[in-house]
């Protein structure tokens, strides 16, 4: 059930932000009276689609202190951070790295779909986890010699826990 937390975790149910609550957010969080305004100015056209809890805010400000154009959606809101966690601008930076970020948000797609959502999980043992990636890098000729480095990357990047089971570690993404 979806009410029910998974074993070990307690859930808690926020109630979104009110508007004045989002401005007195932003005032505490950005420093920057330009990019104040702006944030001021697109949660008046965006509220109505972007949840306004704690989490949606504070990407909202990460992703207005780097992007020329606020996010209008919740969906584009977690697409656009994911691009950012996954390296998306690092290419445009010059840094190179071992792998593209489209190769990572690919892979991350796949598995949250066909190992979590499909088959109703919050974790992955590692053994079919370490199947799982095999298959990936087999299926589109990703050479296996950098497959631990690629899934330190994505340790590093904060967005997996792999340890005897592997858990997405935000799971509303």
């Amino acid at each position: 059930s979806v009410a029910s937390a998974p074993d070990g975790f307690t859930r808690y149910e926020m109630l979104p932000f009110e508007f004045s609550q989002a401005v007195e957010f932003f005032t505490k969080m950005v420093r920057n009276p330009d990019t104040l305004q702006e944030l001021k100015e697109a949660l008046e056209q965006v509220s109505a689609n972007l949840a306004m809890t704690p989490l949606s805010l504070l990407l909202l400000v990460q992703l207005a202190e780097e992007a020329d154009e606020i996010p209008a959606t919740i969906g584009e809101l977690y697409d656009r951070f994911t691009d950012e966690v996954l390296g998306k601008s690092d290419a445009s930076r010059g840094i190179e790295s071992a792998f593209d970020y489209q190769i990572r948000k690919r892979f991350l797609a796949a598995l949250s779909y066909d190992e979590y959502y499909c088959k109703g999980r919050l974790e992955c043992p590692i053994s079919e986890f370490t199947q799982y990636i095999e298959g990936h890098f087999a299926a589109y000729g990703y050479s296996v010699d950098f497959m631990q480095d690629f899934i330190t990357g994505l340790e590093r990047a904060e967005i997996l826990s792999v340890k005897d089971a592997v858990a997405f570690k935000h799971r509303s993404f």
